[in-house]
């Protein structure tokens, strides 16, 4: 005789009170639990009695009935042998038992809770056991994303490379979410100083451009980062520079920025170095400028002078032999004179334009835009140029990095408009505006193609000297020509500052 013929059909339903029946259908109807009854036959063997639909899932065959066969027949690999186990210890204890598991089906990696309850019979043996199996794969994919979370957060923690934090826009406040504070205290600490940190802790000379990127935060939009350097004291009393890079977190109902994440890191090792290359750069110029004085001074003493020797020579030579060079037999040998006489006026006008533009008034010495004048007008006068000079008398309040640049700027350009430009007339322009200080060089000259420049590479130690120097101090240099060449020299009239956003 089968085990299914052994099994009493509908024995386990129709016995039941009416309560007792109610529950039961209730539970067999529930699509979201997979609820059975094993019967426990004589020889301890495990068969199905009864299964709701949502068993199906898990069966080997299901187009075929599972009442009356054992888990390991009817159900796939993955549970039929894990669920007789766990039968056979519900059984041999009396205790109701619970497990879960974990596997890989068609249609994912699924997670179950299943809960094994013994029924005793008449004769107080069990004959039956209840089960309930749940699906839990969203619950272990949550809990999952928590520990994960919860792992990040704290890689966070100890990799960040400064502090995270939230910040309240309209609270004005931060919270702490990681990582360790450039100032050097630990996360309690910064927490207990609450908005005290931008009251106390701030370089006063910061409170204007904070206050400013604090109140422009709640008009950021979303994916925009908004920049800002300033220096907070450091717990043992020294500033630190801080670099804060913000963005928005999240918003209110009708679309107010209400969080901004942030980050806020030390670049005080960043700023020393910049510090370095500045003063270096600074030696490479004084360095430079000694040298260019140097060779300034040896083509006045020496080139110079024998060029003016030279002259001396020709003009006794043209005049001790004045009355046979008057002869018409020596018009060739008059012409050939006069050439090399116009040769080396024209090479004393070139020492002395050059001697000029390589040591030209001292910008330590005077004023700014009298020395911008003086160095346009006397560029002017030496090469016989047309060269207008429009300098606004506000440029003496520069700071002297601004100023010694601008110079530099205007010297190297004029510089190249006497190699290269073959000009008639130049103008040099210096305009004071709101924020910013523009310098211009413009001439008539012959110009250059841009494209061409730009394809070989042709900015030059001048032009990249000239570009570098603006880059310095934040600015910029832009070079046009088109009928003549324009150099256009921007920078902040404050100087290099902290940034901004």
């Amino acid at each position: 005789m089968s085990r299914q013929g052994k099994v009493r059909q509908g024995r386990w339903n129709t016995t039941q009170s009416a309560a007792p029946r109610a529950v039961y259908r209730a539970l067999f109807e529930n699509s979201d639990l997979a609820f059975f009854v094993i019967a426990v036959l004589p020889d301890g063997a495990f068969v199905f009695e009864d299964t709701n639909a949502a068993v199906a899932r898990f069966q080997k065959r299901p187009e075929e009935s599972i009442k009356g066969c054992s888990p390991a027949e009817c159900l796939i690999p993955e549970i039929g042998p894990c669920l007789e186990e766990n039968l056979r210890l519900c059984f041999e204890t009396g205790k109701a038992h619970a497990f879960e598991r974990s596997m890989d089906m068609p249609h994912g990696h699924t997670s179950l809770t299943t809960t094994l309850t013994p029924i005793a019979n008449r004769e107080r043996a069990i004959g039956h056991i209840v089960g309930m199996a749940r699906d839990i794969t969203l619950e272990r994919d949550l809990l999952s994303a928590v520990g994960q979370r919860t792992s990040i957060m704290e890689g966070i923690d100890a990799t960040a490379p400064g502090l995270i934090y939230l910040f309240d826009v309209k609270r004005q406040c931060s919270r702490y979410v990681g990582g360790a504070s450039p100032q050097g205290y630990d996360a309690d600490e910064f927490v207990r100083m609450g908005n005290r940190i931008i009251a106390e802790q701030l370089h006063p000379d910061d409170l204007p451009a904070v206050g400013r990127h604090l109140d422009a935060l709640g008009r950021l939009r979303d994916g925009e980062v908004a920049a800002l350097e300033y220096r907070l004291r450091h717990k043992d009393g020294h500033y630190v520079h801080c670099l804060s890079r913000d963005t928005v977190f999240s918003r209110s109902p009708d679309g107010r920025v209400e969080l901004v994440l942030g980050i806020a890191i030390d670049i005080s090792e960043q700023k020393g170095m910049e510090q370095e290359v500045r003063h270096l750069s600074e030696q490479l110029v004084t360095m430079r400028s000694d040298e260019r004085r140097r060779i300034a001074q040896d083509l006045h003493d020496s080139t110079g002078q024998h060029l003016i020797a030279a002259e001396l020579a020709l003009i006794r030579v043209q005049s001790a032999h004045a009355e046979w060079l008057a002869g018409g037999a020596a018009t060739s040998m008059a012409d050939a004179l006069t050439d090399v006489m116009d040769e080396i006026k024209q090479a004393e006008r070139e020492i002395r334009v050059l001697s000029f533009l390589l040591h030209p008034p001292s910008i330590e010495t005077r004023r700014p835009s009298e020395a911008i004048r003086s160095l346009a007008v006397g560029f002017g006068s030496r090469a016989g140029i047309d060269v207008e000079a429009r300098i606004d008398p506000a440029a003496d309040a520069l700071p002297d990095a601004v100023a010694v640049s601008l110079f530099r700027v205007c010297q190297e350009a004029l510089t190249n408009v006497h190699r290269h430009a073959r000009p008639s007339k130049v103008k040099v322009t210096l305009e004071m505006r709101e924020t910013t200080v523009s310098l211009a060089v413009a001439d008539d000259g012959v110009g250059f193609d841009q494209a061409r420049h730009k394809l070989v590479g042709g900015n030059g130690l001048g032009l990249s000297g000239m570009r570098d120097r603006m880059q310095a101090l934040g600015g910029s240099l832009e070079i046009h020509s088109n009928g003549g060449t324009e150099v256009i020299a921007t920078a902040p009239r404050d100087g290099p500052g902290l940034g901004g956003f």
